[in-house]
């Protein structure tokens, strides 16, 4: 088994990319992982934190102490992995940033869960973590309470067949972007869905277009989405059902559906069991 250990004072740096995992057969296999309490980085133009890539796999993990920082002039950490994938934990208290996007799964699985716990930001320009691809997903799902910024885009982003099992966002937690907090397009799917207890917010709240949330999406009480623009949630074209649950919590802005039940599907039901707020107009 392999390990790799970054202490607090430790610096692992790269042009291309501060730790690459590449080949059939490469493996970071020790309890642990990849354990980093110092920096992680990756300089060069597109340069990347961690890159796992041509069948590697991190099957201990990754573990991004508080004090820890993984950042890429590209991305943070990036999964173009072609059957490989990081199957342990992928768990972050500290920073995970890149200039264009926090994480990215191209191509591969992560087998864990993505873990952001509440000291924890994961961040990017562009997404805070994209998952895009058929053979792309995150099967143990993510679980927020921290902070996953797109700053000028999108918080989580799901596209092009890409999957995410389940989305939870926890009391304290954050999903936000500069123009949507979460998107699902493209055929992608967050399977178990959505459960929010904390804030999710941009100027569209939650988008899925041309895609579907299996699951749902269900807000909590205690659980904010807002939609900065003016929509909450947007469902255009869905390809399934895509139920909302409202528990209670508030919801700002409006939640429309442009093929609403009483049109050509019932993809979009609502139910509500607890009093919730809401200032805008629900079309679904």
């Amino acid at each position: 088994s392999h390990v790799i250990t970054n202490e607090s004072t430790g610096v692992i740096s790269g042009a291309t990319a501060g730790i690459e995992d590449t080949g059939a057969g490469s493996d970071i296999s020790g309890v642990g992982g990849v354990d980093s309490f110092g920096h992680i980085t990756g300089t060069g133009v597109g340069g990347i934190g961690i890159e796992v890539a041509a069948s590697g796999n991190i099957s201990g993990g990754i573990h991004n102490e508080s004090t820890g920082v993984i950042h890429g002039a590209s991305t943070g950490i990036f999964l173009n992995g072609h059957a490989g994938g990081i199957s342990g934990l992928v768990e972050n208290a500290g920073t995970i940033s890149g200039a264009s996007k926090g994480i990215q799964v191209a191509d591969g699985e992560i087998g864990g869960a993505i873990q952001n716990d509440a000291t924890g930001t994961i961040s990017g320009n562009a997404v805070g973590i994209l998952v895009t691809g058929t053979n792309s997903h995150i099967s143990g799902g993510i679980d927020n309470s921290g902070q996953i910024i797109g700053v000028t885009g999108v918080g989580i982003e799901v596209l092009a067949g890409g999957t995410i099992a389940v989305i939870t966002n926890q009391s304290g937690g954050t999903i936000s972007g500069g123009t949507t907090g979460i998107l699902v397009n493209g055929n992608g799917d967050i399977s178990i869905g959505i459960t929010n207890s904390g804030t999710i917010k941009g100027p569209l709240a939650i988008n899925v277009s041309g895609a579907k949330i299996s699951g749902g999406i269900t807000n909590q009480s205690g659980g904010v989405i807002q939609g900065t623009g003016g929509t909450a949630i947007s469902l255009t074209n869905l390809t399934g059902s895509t139920p909302i649950t409202i528990n209670g919590g508030q919801i700002i802005g409006n939640v429309t559906d442009n093929t609403p039940a009483d049109l050509t599907s019932d993809f979009s039901p609502v139910t509500v069991a607890g009093t919730f707020a809401t200032d805008g107009n629900f079309t679904v």
